[in-house]
């Protein structure tokens, strides 16, 4: 099974963009078909994933690296919770790529790892019934991971942070960039809801009763997430009062998406919605 996986992986990282796709469908048949039936066959298998990562430069382009991530979803579900640490540090690492494109495929890709670890003690069992304690002990090592991996993303974002950030309000305003990237894998993925938010809190609030002299990150992005949500609803509600032509959706590609280098082009767009918005 892991030689069929490595061949498909070869397929993927070389082949042409109709090739990628059927490749990219066997792999997921394969998840449904041979993992679910087969959970620990299945996940070593998918295990030839992980061990392609030290190849991942090699890729010949941008594209295929693309390709390859974005093939990552199904062996993220089966093997991300077994070696998590090593899908993070990939996740980080690429999460700094100078390609736009390359930086959107791993914030999409993060979502799946983070699907797959249990970090809610309401999987297991019934309110009140005690569980056992190898399942206390997944659940909270899975915490800690997640806890640890959003912070290293808020080191990044500290790392990365440049003075001509400042006079940007939200996320959706800053330019394309690495910086723009780490926000949004924290706002979108990693802290996009109140369930998770609650986590990385107690995991902050667990650091700062165990180390003496820690300090929580500088930057308090659950507070851009929130600001965030606040603007997209008065953005709907200008929307809807100026039965405007535009959907919510085609402003949101309008600023989100990075593809391409001409910043010229952008902004005139963004004018431009304003505009028809104001029309």
């Amino acid at each position: 099974m892991r030689t069929h996986l490595k061949n498909l992986i070869q397929t993927i990282v070389t082949g042409s963009p109709t090739e990628v796709r059927a490749v990219q469908k066997q792999v997921e048949k394969f998840w449904h078909d041979y993992y679910i039936p087969h959970r620990e066959d299945g996940r070593k298998a998918f295990q030839v994933f992980l061990d392609e990562l030290k190849n991942f430069d090699q890729i010949k382009d941008i594209n295929h690296q693309a390709y390859f991530i974005n093939t990552l979803k199904w062996p993220l579900l089966a093997t991300g919770e077994k070696n998590f640490e090593e899908w993070a540090d990939f996740i980080l690492a690429n999460i700094q790529n100078p390609s736009g494109k390359i930086r959107q495929a791993v914030i999409r890709a993060t979502e799946y790892l983070i699907m797959g670890i249990q970090v809610d003690l309401k999987c297991f069992g019934k309110k009140g019934k005690k569980l056992a304690s190898d399942i206390v002990d997944i659940i909270a090592k899975n915490r800690k991971r997640f806890g640890d991996i959003v912070m290293d993303v808020e080191d990044l974002v500290d790392r990365y942070f440049e003075s001509k950030f400042k006079k940007y309000k939200y996320v959706s305003s800053l330019p394309a960039g690495v910086y723009k990237s780490l926000n949004i894998l924290i706002t979108d993925v990693l802290l996009r809801s109140e369930f998770y938010q609650k986590f990385y809190q107690d995991y902050l609030n667990e650091l700062r009763a165990n180390r003496k002299g820690f300090k929580p990150p500088k930057i308090t992005l659950v507070d851009i997430w929130e600001k965030r949500q606040e603007i997209e609803t008065k953005l709907l509600d200008l929307i809807d009062a100026t039965n405007s032509v535009l959907k919510f959706d085609d402003i949101k590609d309008i600023i989100y998406n990075e593809a391409g280098n001409d910043s010229i082009k952008k902004s005139s767009l963004i004018l431009i919605t304003v505009r028809m918005l104001k029309s």
